[in-house]
């Protein structure tokens, strides 16, 4: 047993030794050979990443308004005469159907009254109107302002006295106007022709309040302003609806940097991004705009009212990068869409645009910086307005703010 044991314990050591003998061979020629694999650990001053820094960049950005003509008047629910948040709606045109005037041959005309059915009063203040003959057409689908406006006659239509200088004002206890019954009774004796284009319904004098008088359209259901003809000794009335209507409205901007809808004007922002390097990484990116909200208006009290249009104060917006730089090509007002969305313009607040791709695109120079340009989604179908600040204080001024690094720079063999 002991002889035994001595010779396995010596087979034992004799596989230890060689195992151990195989080992240095191996490693020896491991290290002499060039092509074989690398074991040595690789040493700290061979490579060395160093991690990229990372950025905030602030740019303040030039802005300018762009102003577009559009239709939006002669497709409202609801006609406006009244000054309110830098928008004065001051003309109404109205051309009246005159198809049934035959129907009334041989009859004396006894009193004539223009109703404008007014369903939202902004308040118990005057606002002073005249009423004029158009000696020129208009469409609903003509791009019209105050500016552009069809002319009318010098004098007034004359009123019930014959006078061509009455004293017409809209207020919450008048809506009724008295014309000249002469003037009917002409045309139907044959003796003059109808108003051929209608009427235009000035505001004469600049209100001592703000707000807007909304007045039933053509395209309202509930009945748009009327002319009534009552005879002599007849029970029966006449009546001629408005059968084309439009509100003409111009928006005073005091050099505010305002967004409208229905006036359309758009803001345009520029930068350059001078200051970040074309190999920057760009992590984040964002318009920053600050709204005022006292000067804000996302609906009128018409449009709010749920027995009216039910509409909501949310104003929908759209940005895109444009076309072109110039504002006179019509390239412009065209473009590739950064970000759509709503928010309140009613409710001073912080608002921020992601720009996602756009910024680092401009910033690597795969995309021709054309700038930015915010538009209201609803410009021609709704009367809004969203003001953003603009003045002393640089961080509440528009601009965009980027998160960026710098790539990871590699020294080394």
């Amino acid at each position: 047993m002991y002889i035994d044991g001595i010779g396995v314990t010596m087979r034992r050591n004799k596989a230890v030794y060689a195992a151990l003998i195989l080992l240095v061979i191996m490693l020896n020629g491991c290290g002499s050979d060039p092509e074989g694999p690398v074991i040595e650990r690789f040493r700290d001053s061979t490579y060395t990443p160093e991690a990229g820094e990372t950025f905030y960049y602030v740019e303040t950005l030039q802005h300018s308004l762009v102003h577009m003509s559009t239709n939006v008047g002669g497709h409202c629910s609801l006609l406006k005469l009244g000054w309110n948040k830098g928008l004065k709606f001051e003309t109404l045109l109205i051309d009246f159907n005159f198809d049934s005037l035959g129907n009334y041959n041989g009859k004396t005309v006894s009193e004539v009254i223009l109703d404008f059915p007014v369903r939202i009063y902004p308040g118990n203040f005057d606002l002073k109107i005249g009423i004029y003959e158009l000696l020129e057409p208009f469409s609903e689908d003509d791009t019209l302002s105050s500016a552009t406006a069809p002319a009318w006659a010098g004098t007034q239509i004359p009123d019930s006295l014959g006078s061509v200088v009455p004293e017409r004002v809209i207020n919450s206890e008048s809506h009724e106007y008295k014309i000249d019954p002469d003037i009917v009774q002409n045309w139907i004796d044959g003796i003059e022709n109808p108003w051929e284009y209608g009427l235009a319904v000035i505001v004469e004098e600049d209100p001592d309040s703000s707000g807007f008088y909304e007045i039933n359209s053509a395209g309202l259901e509930e009945g748009p302003i009327t002319l009534s003809v009552e005879f002599e000794g007849d029970t029966t009335k006449a009546f001629f609806g408005v059968k084309s209507d439009y509100s003409l409205v111009s928006y005073d901007d005091n050099n505010e940097l305002a967004l409208l809808g229905g006036v359309a004007t758009r803001i345009y922002f520029e930068f350059d991004f001078a200051g970040v390097s074309d190999s920057a990484i760009v992590h984040n990116s964002e318009l920053v705009l600050n709204v005022d909200g006292s000067e804000g208006m996302g609906a009128t009290a018409g449009e709010q009212a749920s027995d009216l249009l039910g509409l909501s104060t949310d104003f929908y917006y759209y940005l895109y990068t444009p076309n072109a730089v110039d504002t006179l090509d019509p390239s412009f007002w065209e473009g590739t869409g950064v970000d759509e969305g709503k928010f309140y313009p009613v409710v001073t607040s912080e608002l921020r645009f992601p720009l996602r791709r756009y910024t680092e695109d401009i910033i690597d120079g795969s995309r021709i910086n054309n700038g930015l340009v915010l538009q209201s989604d609803l410009e021609n179908v709704r009367f809004q307005k969203t003001l953003f600040y603009s003045g002393t204080v640089d961080s509440l001024n528009p601009r965009i703010e980027i998160i960026y690094s710098m790539p990871a720079d590699f020294d080394g063999e």
